[in-house]
């Protein structure tokens, strides 16, 4: 290596470091998280809100790690019948519990709440709409 390669090398490392006025991709990827999280959360309060209100028996599972509401509606719907309210009045495209837990959950929804807050109150309004108590 030439003379002037590692005398910019020893420069450089013997330069006190300086905080980069940019942001890091690390401090870009945990804003852009805590952003994400805020906004399932303020989703996920939302659509509990607004659905036990109008749904007071719904049993809806606490968010726990994890970006989905996880939704009980046997209190208000046979499980025969839910692909046809969900699918095709509410116009709502949810997991099915048999999907993840098999029969014992076929009165079970899971919501994706990584989405717009206009998409949760469309979708809040069309299950209000359709599930009658």
């Amino acid at each position: 290596m030439p003379l002037k390669g590692l005398y910019t090398i020893l420069i450089l490392t013997l330069l006190p470091k300086r905080p980069s006025p940019l942001p890091t991709p690390i401090q870009r990827l945990k804003k852009w998280l805590a952003d994400l999280l805020a906004v399932v959360k303020e989703n996920y309060n939302y659509l509990c809100q607004n659905l036990l209100v109008a749904l007071p028996k719904l049993r809806i599972s606490p968010m726990d790690g994890t970006y989905l509401a996880r939704i009980d509606f046997g209190a208000y719907i046979k499980a025969e019948n839910m692909h046809d309210l969900f699918e095709n009045k509410c116009r709502i495209a949810p997991s099915f519990g048999e999907w993840f837990g098999g029969e014992n959950y076929a009165t079970f929804v899971r919501l994706n709440l990584a989405t717009s807050l206009e998409n949760i109150r469309t979708a809040t309004h069309n299950i209000i709409k359709y599930v009658h108590p």
